[in-house]
């Protein structure tokens, strides 16, 4: 045993190995809940249909511009194939959602609130767009899909709330963050 120390200790002061002690932690990136929050948002963003909602908003605000006769018009002519995109892209976005590995219950709970958002705003957009396709006072429709819009907005604030709310404290707010680009 002595023998063993002494050439370790020989070792050791000539550069023939190397002794490193390293206390405290290693950092892997962000906590599991944060990780799971991006890879949801990742997973429900990107669509086409993002894209689409984008254009709706859009729109809204050149019809707006435009004026009453000449916004309806524009409204009437667009907004079938922008709902369209939205429509087809719902599928594609749950898919990659429910393929997400996911290692928290706040994963867990937010993904299930995601999925549900996802289906409020195609409830949304296509309703607006029946609306629309029904020849119903576009002005009204579009009065009706913004308060929709500000209401689905606000329960999307609670659920993000209570989907974060396992978190540890010093996550929270990452959670929310990835969860409200969405």
């Amino acid at each position: 045993m002595i023998v063993i120390a002494a050439v370790l200790i020989v070792l050791a002061a000539t550069g023939g190995i190397k002794l490193e002690f390293f206390a405290g932690t290693v950092s892997t990136g962000p906590p599991p809940a944060v990780r799971d929050a991006f890879a949801i948002a990742d997973a429900a963003g990107s669509t086409d249909g993002d894209e689409a909602a984008s254009s709706v908003y859009e729109l809204l605000d050149v019809a707006t511009k435009a004026g009453t006769a000449r916004g309806a018009l524009l409204i009437h002519q667009q907004l079938p194939a922008l709902a369209a995109r939205i429509d087809a892209a719902v599928p594609i976005a749950h898919e990659r959602l429910l393929g997400v590995d996911l290692r928290t219950s706040v994963g867990r709970k937010c993904r299930v609130a995601v999925l549900r958002l996802i289906a409020q705003e195609q409830w949304l957009f296509r309703t607006f767009d029946d609306e629309v396709a029904r020849n119903r006072s576009t002005s009204r429709a579009v009065d009706r899909f913004t308060a929709r819009w500000q209401a689905l907005g606000r329960w999307w604030a609670a659920q993000v709330t209570a989907c974060s709310a396992g978190a540890w404290p010093g996550e929270r707010a990452d959670v929310e963050g990835a969860m409200h680009s969405l």
